[in-house]
């Protein structure tokens, strides 16, 4: 399937979704998440941020990473996560994708 306005469209949406909370929440761009841990009522978080190390709390966290990122980080473990979600982040495969590149002398498609 195809997403229209691109795959990019997801995370805008995501971010208007989270602002429509409330002005002061905020969202950070342009971080890897390194590592996830309890902190009282809330989180902990590692994050990698061009190439320095940087730690932030968080009253709640949104992880809308690709499995393949999702699987690194550490401490995902300790977060509660039933069973069944942990086995598909740690098993779960990715799709594959092929491109080939034809030329053509003439257009014989409409």
């Amino acid at each position: 399937f195809r997403i229209a306005g691109g795959s990019s469209t997801l995370a805008e949406r995501l971010v208007q979704a989270i602002h429509a909370i409330g002005p002061a929440v905020p969202v950070r761009r342009g971080f890897a998440l390194r590592s996830l841990a309890r902190d009282g009522a809330g989180f902990r978080l590692g994050l990698d941020h061009r190439g320095r190390r940087a730690e932030r709390g968080a009253d709640r966290v949104v992880l809308a990473l690709p499995l393949a990122c999702l699987r690194q980080v550490h401490g995902l473990d300790a977060m509660g996560l039933p069973p069944k979600a942990l086995a598909c982040i740690r098993e779960r495969g990715t799709g594959t994708n092929a491109k080939r590149m034809l030329g053509f002398r003439e257009r014989f498609w409409g």
